[in-house]
């Protein structure tokens, strides 16, 4: 295709545009200021930068410009004829000095330019017909002390720029005309080889550089103006496009080469052409000029609205696509060419083109949802206007057979319907879909997603990545392994896992941390400043950070300022031109190279607590660095005070964590939930009467003859057969004989008593009579009894079932510990019920509530009330929206001893005078001392084990 046979294009408010001035105009003015002249079009590349690839050669006195460090190939042929001197010494010895090219005739008043020694030609033939008559001289210089040279003034030169005498028919000099046969010799016959051709296609003038007369080869340089129009805006707007995006170091030898080739071959015009039309030369040189050529058609198809291009072949490249998303290769394409029909062609393509921001995963789904389509319609031969409900059910029932997987299906779904909704509603595509039935479209519940479901939406801890507590310790315990060959890249290892798993970062996240990522409060306390990865894209809430985590990220700036590396992040990434962060795939390869030489020095081979509360053996290659974000946000969830009570609200676990959906918060606390009654499971069931005498209790037969309360069961005969509308003691549980309680429920019972102390003093307060402030001690007193009833039971169990109780989660995790003395199967624990022999082992606090935290404990946050269903029932410990169930005990689904049809629905924030608990930090796991990021050493005294000492 050449650039005649396509039409200008033009502007209602101005004259043509060529194709020159176009490029002309898009041409950065400045570009490269002290490398290239925007006058004179010669670029004239530096040498030892670090924007640029070339330097010297090694050799002491040698001018040849190299791309990467080393020998020319003069020098090493030279090298291999000294082998018996040392290297280094051999690189000291400067290499014999050439005579500038730039100096005259060493005769006195010759004008003309000398060629090896020194002397023009006419000089140096009188040097030799003196030498071979016997003159004893051996230098040019020896020769002008015996002899006077005769001047010869000519005017016949060779081309401009030369200066030398034409000695040749063709007029020029011996040298020129030498180069000139050789080129005319290898052109084909018949091809009319003028001395003009070869000028324009070969010759380059000598120039001034650096006050010194030499050539353009000899110092990589590119003389743009030497090339044709267009060519040579093409080329230029091709190279500093490349330059400018600054993915790879200019490489000026490269762009010399294809200098030459262009003009060689007399290319007046690159569009159209295949890697500008050589398809020769290695690896390097051939993406450089697929770059080239791909910028240059890109333009040329902005330039005249045309595009050559095959209409069923669309690149994402020009897609309007997600800002995440454009992480391909100016390759990856869509297909359409398998859809036969033009209508649906048209209407996928203008959808992928003017429909967007799109995934990537989308567009390809839409190929090959839309190539199924087409295939489903031309079978069933339903013309255009007549497509219904009955086509589109078999299109779904296609759908639903390709995807049988749930939630790929419904994304298809969703996907088909957005490209039919854009269709009739694009101007272009009227045509198309005026005549379609408003029939043929999905409808939700007919076409709802129902493929049986994927392993994420099966099993809830999937998606989450449940790694144990236990194992991430192991994991970060042996941090030390890390090795890389030297001190900077064994300390950036390091580091970025480190910050990984103390953070909770996505890896994206984590690798975008800018080098001022540290902020303070006015307390001194350090926060951790990070940029959401997802959209908008904003800057995310301030995290608290352990000191220790503040004095990793000193230490390695320090490391980054003591190795001279400058950047704004602070993992910058040494590739290209640009100062960047590194990919989020460096992560990756760093974290599974760790983990497999951990699996090999020091593999984790004891069994853990799995997400459903059962042991599993965990298997340390299935991590990942998102395996550390989840486990960050679980050690979270988990956490709770000396009262068991959670010490992080879901709503601030989901702004720490940055989730836009509550739903993917709340499934940390499923996890939890799920644990804990797998341990509720394998507790033997109780029931305890008000004089804490133990009821015999059966699990299948409990139903028939009970009703739920809030606090334990009411088995009263004619309460249960009128299924709680008929209490004889209007609710006061406490004092019914019929009242039985689970002694899992003392913190209930212990809530519901302090309940009843609130309303005593509201009751005093208002100076109500006496009989009711007599009625509220009493029920206080009965209260009391039961919990004094529960302790004395749990005092009363063998070890075994103490233990289980003792240790199970939640809120019967907080029986007092100094009555569950050490057994051989169990290590000792202290008052607070932490195992003394595990506290080393797994790097756990010995702080009072026995829970690590994340940075200084921080003064509670503003109380919420939240409205129970009945207020005598009422009890401290908060209850989500939406979730009729107490924390700490599973078992009970009813939220009130109120009957059913009395019961008013919960609604958070009103007249509720209940608090909720004391709030710490949410820190994830661990605090460890800071790692020593220098290559070999760890901390402390490299065994690589942290000790609760260091935490107090």
């Amino acid at each position: 295709m050449s650039v005649a046979a396509l039409p200008a294009k033009t502007h209602s408010d101005g004259p043509e545009v060529t194709w020159s001035s176009f490029l002309r105009g898009r041409t950065v003015k400045g570009w490269r200021p002290t490398e290239f002249d925007d006058e004179s079009l010669v670029f004239l590349p530096a040498i030892n930068t670090k924007e640029t690839r070339l330097t010297a050669c090694r050799k002491a006195g040698c001018t040849i410009l190299l791309a990467e460090p080393g020998l020319c190939p003069g020098c090493r042929s030279a090298r291999k004829a000294s082998a018996g001197l040392a290297f280094e010494d051999w690189l000291a010895q400067p290499k014999p000095a050439r005579v500038p090219l730039a100096s005259g005739c060493m005769v006195e008043g010759c004008s003309r330019v000398h060629f090896a020694i020194g002397l023009c030609d006419f000089h140096r033939l009188a040097f030799r017909r003196a030498q071979t008559s016997g003159l004893k001289v051996s230098t040019p210089a020896e020769w002008l002390l015996v002899a006077e040279p005769v001047l010869l003034n000519r005017e016949k030169r060779c081309l401009a720029g030369c200066g030398h005498d034409a000695t040749s028919v063709q007029g020029l000099c011996s040298r020129h005309t030498r180069l000139y046969l050789n080129w005319a010799r290898r052109q084909p016959e018949g091809a009319g080889s003028f001395i003009e051709d070869w000028v324009a296609r070969e010759h380059e003038p000598e120039v001034i550089i650096d006050g010194v007369l030499t050539s353009y080869g000899s110092r990589v340089a590119v003389p743009f103006a030497l090339l044709p129009e267009p060519v040579r805006s093409e080329l230029l707007f091709a190279v500093q496009g490349r330059d400018l995006a600054g993915t790879v170091r200019f490489d000026p030898l490269l762009l010399r080469m294809v200098y030459l080739d262009l003009r060689r071959r007399g290319v007046t015009s690159a569009v159209g052409l295949t890697l500008l039309g050589q398809p020769k030369g290695h690896s390097q040189m051939r993406v450089f000029r697929e770059d080239l050529q791909r910028r240059i058609d890109q333009a040329h198809r902005d330039w005249s609205g045309l595009d050559p291009r095959d209409d069923g072949v669309l690149y994402l490249a020009d897609l309007p696509m997600r800002e995440s998303q454009r992480s391909f290769g100016h390759k990856a394409k869509i297909d359409l060419r398998g859809i036969s029909q033009d209508w649906l062609a048209q209407s996928v393509a203008a959808w992928m083109r003017h429909g967007g921001p799109h995934n990537v995963s989308t567009l390809y789904s839409a190929q090959h949802a839309w190539t199924l389509i087409d295939q489903i319609l031309s079978l069933r031969g339903t013309p255009r206007a007549a497509l219904g409900a009955m086509d589109m059910d078999a299109v779904i029932k296609g759908v639903r057979e390709k995807w049988p997987q749930q939630h790929p299906q419904a994304k298809v779904i969703r996907m088909i319907s957005q490209v039919i909704s854009f269709a009739r509603r694009e101007a272009s595509l009227s045509l198309h879909w005026r005549d379609v039935p408003a029939q043929f479209a999905i409808e939700q519940a007919r076409h709802a997603a129902v493929g049986k479901p994927s392993r994420s939406a099966a099993n809830v801890n999937e998606p989450f990545r449940y790694t144990p507590a236990p194992v991430i310790d192991w994991v970060m315990d042996h941090i030390q392994l890390i090795d890389r060959g030297n001190a900077y890249s064994t300390a950036e290892a390091r580091v970025l896992i480190y910050l990984q798993e103390r953070c909770g970062r996505r890896t994206s996240e984590t690798v975008r941390l800018k080098e001022d990522c540290i902020s303070y409060d006015h307390s001194g306390s350090p926060y951790l400043n990070w940029t959401q990865a997802k959209p908008p894209r904003e800057q995310g809430p301030r995290l608290p950070i352990h000191q220790e985590t503040h004095d990793m990220i000193r230490e390695w700036q320090q490391i980054k300022a003591d190795h001279g590396v400058v950047s704004q992040w602070l993992f910058p990434t040494f590739t290209g031109r640009r100062d960047h962060h590194r990919a989020d795939t460096f992560l990756n390869q760093r974290l599974r190279e760790f983990l497999k030489l951990l699996s090999n020095q020091a593999p984790f081979t004891s069994p853990v607590e799995g997400a459903e509360g059962n042991l599993v053996y965990f298997d340390l290659t299935t991590i990942d660095p998102y395996s550390f974000r989840h486990s960050f946000a679980q050690r979270l969830a988990d956490a709770v005070d000396e009262n068991g009570i959670s010490t992080t609200p879901p709503d601030v676990l989901r702004e720490l964590m940055g989730h836009k959906s509550h739903g993917t918060t709340m499934a940390y606390y499923e996890v939890t939930a799920k644990r804990r009654k797998k341990a509720m499971a394998s507790l033997p069931p109780r029931r305890l009467d008000i004089n804490g005498a133990v009821v015999p209790f059966d699990r299948e037969r409990e139903g028939f003859g009970k009703i739920a309360l809030t606090v334990g069961t009411c088995t009263e005969p004619q309460n249960v057969a009128a299924n709680g509308h008929f209490c004889s003691v209007d609710y006061a549980c406490e004092a019914c004989p019929f009242f039985l309680v689970d002694p899992l429920e003392r913190d209930a019972m212990e809530a519901k008593r302090q309940h009843l102390k609130v309303k005593y003093e509201r009751a005093r307060a208002i100076q109500a009579r006496q009989h009711v402030l007599d009625y509220l001690l009493k029920r206080i007193d009965d209260c009391s009894s039961l919990i004094g009833a529960i302790d004395s039971y749990i005092a009363s169990l063998q070890p075994g079932e103490r233990r289980r109780i003792g240790e199970g989660p939640g809120s019967y995790g907080r029986y007092p510990r100094e009555c569950i003395p050490a057994t051989e199967d169990r290590p000792a624990r202290d008052p607070h019920g932490r195992s003394l022999r595990c506290q080393a082992v797994a790097g756990r606090r010995s702080g009072s509530s026995g829970r690590r935290c994340l940075g200084k404990r921080r003064r509670p946050l503003a109380r919420r009330s939240w409205l129970w269903p009945d207020e005598e029932q009422r009890s401290p410990s908060p209850q989500w929206p939406g979730k009729q169930q107490y924390p700490g005990n599973s078992s009970i689904t009813t939220p009130s001893c109120t009957p059913p049809s009395k019961r008013r629905p919960t609604k958070p924030g009103r007249h509720g005078t209940t608090t909720r608990p004391r709030m710490q930090p949410p820190p994830p796991g661990r605090s460890s001392k800071p790692l020593d990021l220098r290559r070999g050493n760890s901390t402390p005294a490299g065994t690589g084990k942290r000790t609760t000492e260091n935490h107090r």
